[in-house]
């Protein structure tokens, strides 16, 4: 497929192949390729997303992404829609109201109601339980922290990549995320790229 060019200001979301790609590596994107889909979140533009991957032809790749799939536009896929609708003149079939049966009211004494309970019944008040970290978001947060670590820090990051690896829960990410944080800002080549990664990071998974 033939890439389009695309503007700086255009803003893409992922697909569902886009997602299945990034938590299962489906179709076995490019290491560039890949992580520049990460980066795709339906607010980030194409400006942004070049200033975190310098030196790489963005709106060729975003293009390219684009073309097989992964990514979409919602502001043209929105203009199609709109298209599509005016487009329709066939009438809606006409509506046929179903008569729906009154209903019938069913009372029970409280005496009978009392007799269905056990005599030691206790009534228990259950709080809904924290929700869990999403696996398919932390995996996604993860591929993004290993590749940007591979990228920026070399051999340096390998005891950090096996930390990545590791992380399980919120706890372990937050440490992950502190420890990967300071080894970018304390990389040269890294650094003036810190904020924007840590933000992209902190985006996805919520905190």
């Amino acid at each position: 497929m033939t890439a389009t060019a695309t503007a700086a200001d255009t803003i893409f979301s992922k697909t569902s192949k886009g997602l299945l790609e990034i938590n299962e590596r489906a179709h076995g994107l490019p290491a560039r390729m890949r992580r520049a889909l990460i980066l795709v979140d339906g607010s980030r533009d194409q400006a942004a997303i070049s200033a975190m991957m310098p030196g790489e032809e963005m709106s060729r790749m975003l293009g390219e992404l684009q073309s097989m799939g992964f990514i979409y536009n919602p502001v043209q896929t929105a203009s199609r829609a709109e298209k599509v609708r005016v487009a329709a003149t066939t009438p809606a079939p006409a509506l046929v109201a179903i008569p729906v049966p009154t209903p019938v009211a069913i009372t029970a004494a409280p005496a009978a109601m009392a007799e269905t309970l056990p005599a030691t019944a206790t009534i228990v008040e259950l709080t809904p339980a924290a929700p869990a970290l999403d696996s398919a978001l932390l995996n996604q947060v993860k591929v993004l922290m290993i590749e940007s670590a591979q990228q920026f820090l070399g051999l340096m990051a390998r005891p950090l990549i096996a930390e990545i690896e590791a992380v399980k829960d919120s706890a372990s990410l937050k440490t992950a995320i502190a420890r990967w944080n300071i080894s970018l800002r304390q990389s040269h080549k890294a650094a003036q790229h810190a904020d924007q990664y840590v933000l992209a990071v902190k985006t996805l998974v919520g905190i």
